[in-house]
């Protein structure tokens, strides 16, 4: 079965044939994809010649003789992982560099392994897509969303006031699960221009990251999802 996918080539990313396995494994699912969201991991994927692509949502086309928790035509979010499940990052430190491995959400079908197909072992890497979340919502949740949540409940106690610094593709989630989990939420930007956007999300408060010094109260906790910072010296 033929597929395409996109690699990155010379800092871009090019469009690229890929060769679909005709039989699935007992324990692997063939996605096709629908959505795929942006993440800044790609630009490390760019130099090395890999499958584009770490986040997305995916309908199930197949799925391996062991398969028992997902169907097929259901839809699935997943987080896309370059190795080989032996903790490449860990011990091989080659994650960002295997050109072979094809599996990128910038593609029609995607997986986790090699053969462009989803090995289920990792439970926490994929998830069904709730009825009531759209699709183009849900694409990046297990990355950017995991992520800022997981810096938040492990980190933030009751009563806590909570920094944001950025307000981009981390930001703007770390904002909404900060507020909805009830705490007082301060959010810094380069741009005054984002005022409206953090206060739709749930900001208590608003500052510029040039002027720390009108900061009401100290804050308890800081989350970094921004490249820029104030100068706290102020």
């Amino acid at each position: 079965m033929q597929s395409s996918i996109y690699r990155g080539v010379e800092e871009a990313g090019k469009k690229s044939p890929l060769e679909l396995p005709a039989k699935l494994g007992p324990k692997e699912i063939l996605l096709k994809i629908t959505h795929a969201s942006l993440c800044g991991t790609d630009v490390h994927f760019l130099a090395s010649g890999m499958a584009l692509g770490y986040e997305g949502v995916g309908v199930i086309e197949k799925i391996g003789s062991r398969v028992t928790q997902f169907i097929v035509g259901e839809e699935i979010v997943l987080v896309q992982l370059h190795q080989k499940w032996e903790d490449v990052y860990c011990y091989e430190r080659s994650a960002y560099g295997e050109k072979d491995h094809n599996t990128g959400t910038f593609s029609d079908y995607c997986g986790l392994i090699s053969t462009a197909v989803l090995d289920i072992g990792l439970k926490t890497y994929l998830h069904k897509v709730p009825d009531n979340l759209p699709s183009e919502l849900a694409a990046p949740l297990q990355c950017a969303g995991a992520t800022t949540y997981s810096a938040i409940v492990q980190s933030v106690k009751p009563g806590d006031r909570v920094g944001i610094l950025g307000i981009g593709g981390l930001g703007h989630l770390a904002i909404q699960f900060s507020a909805k989990l009830g705490h007082e939420t301060i959010v810094f930007s380069s741009s005054v221009d984002k005022k409206a956007e953090a206060k739709s999300f749930g900001a208590s408060e608003f500052y510029l990251l040039s002027e720390p010094e009108k900061i009401r109260k100290p804050i308890d906790v800081l989350i970094v999802a921004g490249s820029k910072y104030p100068e706290w010296s102020k």
